[in-house]
């Protein structure tokens, strides 16, 4: 028992202590970030599709989700999937959803012929995109960990899987990049999904700001009460909470999101600790934000 205990004191020590143990990504500490910041569209509505984690598989999934939504007509003639202002990713899916928006035909590319099949520039584009997310990352995680000698070190598993990203995926695509293919009109816009370890915040690696995502459900929920005949109970408490579901985004750290890579914002949002990550980043010399997949349990805030 005494043994037991160790090896568990053990295992919980690395696991605490690895956002100390290994800082892989350090960004400049600014107070306004750069040009390639966006807005949310100025639309009655809105659409939205939410990219879920799991792996290897649920990155495949979306892809396949993807393809499926560009398949389907909607009663003008246009493929659904030109319709979608957001993609919202975690884990697996960021993945896929940082490749959908990084190489994705632009937007004087047709997705459906006048028979509504999918146009031959989007089926080469799906079959490219299913055959890239199909290569064996965790085979070449496992080796590029064990003969860097890095194998000892959740944390540094975490840099070896944004470097497998960078080489196999992503090239030095940086998120301003994408941002720049959204604002040009040829794809929608990208929230990546990750958690911090140092508040229990999710941190939304995105080019929108915080306001962005300061909905006040509260009104809503106030008037649909009414409705009802009854009375929403006054409670500070709850609504001090539901601020805290609000996400960060890298402004709030004073980080640029601009300059971020592509591969490192996957493998923040796909970290999942103890077996790969945490993911640290570090803003300046100042402070180090240890994140991981939002899929992954964490804390309350």
């Amino acid at each position: 028992m005494a043994v037991k205990r160790l090896v568990l004191a053990i295992v919980g020590a690395v696991f605490i202590t690895g956002c100390a143990s290994s800082s892989y990504y350090t960004v400049k500490r600014v107070d306004t970030p750069g040009t390639c910041m966006t807005t949310v569209p100025e639309r009655d509505l809105l659409v939205g599709v939410a990219l879920s984690g799991g792996g290897s598989r649920a990155a495949l999934f979306a892809e396949a989700g993807l393809e499926a939504l560009a398949r389907l007509r909607t009663a003008d003639g246009v493929s659904v999937i030109n319709k979608i202002n957001h993609i919202s990713s975690v884990s697996g899916g960021s993945l896929s959803a940082n490749y959908y928006i990084l190489k994705k035909p632009g937007r004087d590319v047709p997705v459906l012929n006048p028979d509504g099949t999918l146009s031959d520039a989007y089926r080469a584009f799906f079959e490219q995109y299913r055959t890239e997310l199909s290569q064996d990352f965790e085979t070449s995680l496992i080796w590029r960990q064990l003969l860097s000698f890095r194998w000892i070190n959740s944390a540094l598993a975490a840099r070896t899987l944004a470097e497998i990203l960078e080489s196999k995926l992503y090239g030095q695509a940086r998120l301003g990049d994408l941002a720049a293919r959204e604002k040009a009109g040829d794809t929608p816009g990208l929230i990546v999904n990750t958690t911090l370890y140092n508040n229990g915040r999710r941190l939304a690696m995105t080019a929108l700001p915080s306001e962005a995502f300061q909905y006040d459900f509260f009104p809503d929920l106030e008037a649909d009460l009414k409705r009802e005949g009854r009375q929403m109970e006054n409670v500070p408490y709850i609504r001090e909470r539901w601020r805290l579901l609000w996400p960060m985004t890298p402004p709030d750290l004073h980080a640029d999101p601009c300059v971020s890579l592509v591969a490192a914002t996957a493998t923040m949002s796909a970290s999942f600790a103890p077996l790969i990550g945490p993911t640290t980043l570090r803003i300046g010399d100042e402070e180090a934000y240890c994140s991981r997949s939002s899929a992954a349990p964490t804390r309350a805030a």
